[in-house]
């Protein structure tokens, strides 16, 4: 991911509480998505819509209580899938899904707040509301650094977090560039 803007606010928001997830992402559009391509599992089993990519903690009981359920289900995720998730099962290990049936054995459903500002634009091509859905999203739009360090997508200019999913998109120039940027020597 690419960290666009400053996110403090957000984790002054998370501050009042031990554990947040992200539950929200936009397409490059800016547009609020709900990814049914992907997360089918999560929608056949109702469990909570949970980016692990995206969450903030801070040290108390009850989150190292979650992470110790989460290390389980991780080691033991096939069982724990079949037990919590088995409608339109998925038979590989991810995060996500290892976070959400975490969330739903500690009965910690609470901490999916859908007044939580924490999201992101996620760049995976099915859910951007194309018509054709290419392999690669780069291969639909283009997308370019301006010399203020503004990410551009498609004409939009990209805010906050940027997750851009695939590794190519970090090409040596556009690393330069946003070194360049961050040093203040553009």
């Amino acid at each position: 991911m690419l960290l666009l803007e400053d996110i403090g606010l957000w984790w002054d928001y998370c501050a009042n509480f031990d554990m947040r997830f992200c539950s929200k992402i936009t397409n490059y559009k800016l547009e609020k998505v709900i990814d049914t391509v992907h997360r089918k599992t999560f929608i056949a089993n109702s469990l909570p819509n949970v980016y692990h990519a995206l969450h903030y903690f801070k040290k108390s009981e009850t989150v190292s209580e979650f992470y110790k359920i989460l290390e389980f289900v991780v080691n033991n995720w096939a069982s724990c899938f079949g037990k919590v998730a088995p409608n339109e099962y998925q038979n590989w290990l991810s995060m996500d899904l290892a976070c959400a049936v975490a969330i739903e054995i500690a009965g910690l459903q609470d901490i999916i707040d859908s007044n939580s500002p924490l999201q992101f634009t996620h760049m995976k091509s099915p859910i951007q509301g194309w018509t054709i859905t290419p392999e690669s999203w780069q291969d639909m739009i283009s997308h370019y650094l301006t010399s203020t360090g503004n990410l551009v997508v498609g004409n939009i200019a990209q805010g906050k977090l940027f997750h851009y999913v695939e590794k190519n998109f970090i090409t040596a120039t556009l690393l330069t560039e946003l070194e360049e940027l961050a040093s203040g020597k553009s």
